[in-house]
């Protein structure tokens, strides 16, 4: 819930010249978040030049990160590709982002298994 008039700020313009402008009072009713899952289609991933990523094995090269968020209502929406969702990984030398929330590896020299 958040409320107050620093949330919008209208103006109108005639021919392109400010004639008027304020700040309404705007009151944000959203129901209350009960859960977030956060997942991942494949839990191993090569270097995209690995062998494993050939025919018979097929290791994928990338893993897409899904975020879901549960409200009180029982609504349920996907916030993958929400601005204010951010993802980071924590040893950068190994593993990379890369379109806002995919992995891949860095290296050819070792499979990823703990994101």
């Amino acid at each position: 819930k958040d409320s107050g008039t620093e949330l919008l700020s209208v103006e109108l313009l005639r021919c392109g010249t400010p004639v008027a402008s304020g700040s309404p009072y705007i009151n944000v009713n959203m129901p209350a978040v009960v859960a977030i899952e956060v997942s991942i289609d494949n839990e191993v991933i090569v270097h995209a030049n690995d062998p494993l990523t050939s025919d018979p094995v097929s290791e994928p090269a990338k893993a897409e990160l899904s975020v879901s968020v549960l409200f009180e209502d029982g609504q349920e929406r996907d916030f993958s590709n929400d601005a204010r969702t951010v993802f980071t990984v924590s040893n950068a030398s190994h593993i990379e982002m890369f379109d806002t929330n995919f992995v891949r590896s860095l290296h050819n020299d070792f499979s990823v298994t703990d994101l």
